[in-house]
């Protein structure tokens, strides 16, 4: 497992296959057989990373509203990302 940042990943061309417009709007969990998952979709599989973690993401899964709740939270999460310091203007970053 390497984390490295969107940066990183869109220069070696792990993000090929992510439209350009939405390289840099979401986290992407990029597996050894390079499937790709993005934002609320991956967040799962990121939980089941940690320690621990697959036995809680097993548990997300099988509780029902489980997995609309993740998307919700991600997608709560995932507004903040374009307000105030975190804000990227993509045009400056192309």
């Amino acid at each position: 497992m390497k984390f490295v940042s969107l940066t990183e990943a869109d220069e070696v061309g792990l993000l090929n296959r992510i439209p350009q417009s939405m390289r840099y709007k979401s986290f992407h969990l990029i597996s050894s057989n390079l499937d790709i998952q993005s934002g609320g979709e991956a967040l799962l599989g990121l939980i089941g990373l940690f320690p621990l973690g697959h036995p809680i993401s097993k548990l997300i899964i099988l509780a029902p509203g489980g997995k609309r709740m993740m998307t919700s939270v991600y997608s709560i999460f995932s507004k903040l990302h374009d307000a105030d310091s975190c804000k990227l203007n993509y045009e400056k970053a192309n």
